[in-house]
C-alpha cells in the first residue's frame, strides 16, 4: 500500500507543478489509503478475534470488530486478508450458541434422568453437544466432564428401564401361563438389583409385587409337586 500511495504521491505533485490536476490519480490516492486503514483495521480484528478464539473471552467484541472490519474491507474491494477474517468470524460466532445447546442439552438430561422419558433423545442431543464442546475447546462454567458422566448415567438407567420392562412383561406371560416362573423369577431380581443400583424408581413396585407373585406361585406349584 505505502509504495503505491508513495508513487501517486509523487505523479499528483510532479502534475501540480506542472499546473495539471488528475482526478483520476487523486481518486486512486484516495482508494488506496482507504485499503490501507481498512487493511490495518482488519489486522487489528484478526488479532482480537485470534485472542478471543484462544481464551474464549471478549468474544462479541471480536465479532463486532471482525463484521466491521470484512464489511469495509469488501466496501473499498480489499481482498488481502479478508478469507482469514471470514474463517475466524465463523469460528467464533459458534462459541455462544454452542455454550448455550451444552447448558441446554445439560438440562434436558436432568429432566430426562428424573422423569426416566425420553432418554434416547437426551443422550443425542448432549453427546453432540459433548462433541462441540470438545471441538470449539469451549470454556463453560460446567466442566465437559459432566456432560461425559451424564450421558454415560443416562445410558445405564435406560438399559436398566428397558430390561426392567422387559423383565415385567416376561413376568406377567409366566404369571398368565402359570409356568415358567423359575426364569422370570431370575430374570426380575436380575433386572430389580439393576434398577436399585442406577436409582431407579419407576416400575420398580410393579416388579417387586410381580416377583413377590411370581414366588408365591412357584411355591404353591412346589407344594404340588411334593404332594404328587
Amino acid at each position: 500500500f505505502d509504495e503505491h500511495i508513495r508513487a501517486l504521491d509523487v505523479a499528483i505533485a510532479a502534475a501540480k507543478a506542472l499546473g495539471v490536476i488528475d482526478p483520476d490519480m487523486e481518486m486512486r490516492l484516495e482508494h488506496n489509503t482507504g485499503m490501507k486503514n481498512d487493511y490495518f483495521t482488519l489486522k487489528q480484528a484478526i488479532r482480537a478475534g485470534n485472542a478471543s478464539w484462544i481464551s474464549k473471552d471478549g468474544v462479541q467484541d471480536s465479532i463486532e470488530m471482525l463484521t466491521a472490519g470484512i464489511s469495509e474491507a469488501l466496501g473499498e474491494g480489499l481482498v488481502l486478508g479478508v478469507a482469514t477474517a471470514k474463517q475466524l468470524l465463523g469460528l467464533l460466532v459458534q462459541i455462544q450458541p454452542a455454550m448455550d445447546e451444552y447448558e441446554a442439552a445439560l438440562a434436558q438430561g436432568n429432566i430426562s434422568l428424573n422423569t426416566v422419558s425420553h432418554m434416547g433423545e437426551a443422550i443425542l442431543r448432549l453427546d453432540a453437544a459433548v462433541d462441540t464442546h470438545k471441538k470449539l475447546r469451549l470454556k463453560t462454567e460446567i466442566p465437559l466432564s459432566v456432560g461425559r458422566e451424564m450421558i454415560a448415567k443416562l445410558d445405564r438407567v435406560k438399559k436398566a428401564y428397558v430390561t426392567l420392562k422387559a423383565s415385567i412383561v416376561a413376568g406377567q406371560v409366566s404369571l398368565d401361563r402359570e409356568e415358567g416362573e423359575e426364569a422370570a423369577m431370575a430374570e426380575l431380581n436380575a433386572a430389580i438389583q439393576e434398577a436399585s443400583a442406577v436409582n431407579l424408581q419407576r416400575e420398580l413396585p410393579v416388579a417387586v409385587d410381580l416377583l413377590h407373585e411370581l414366588v408365591h406361585m412357584n411355591a404353591e406349584h412346589q407344594k404340588m409337586a411334593a404332594g404328587m
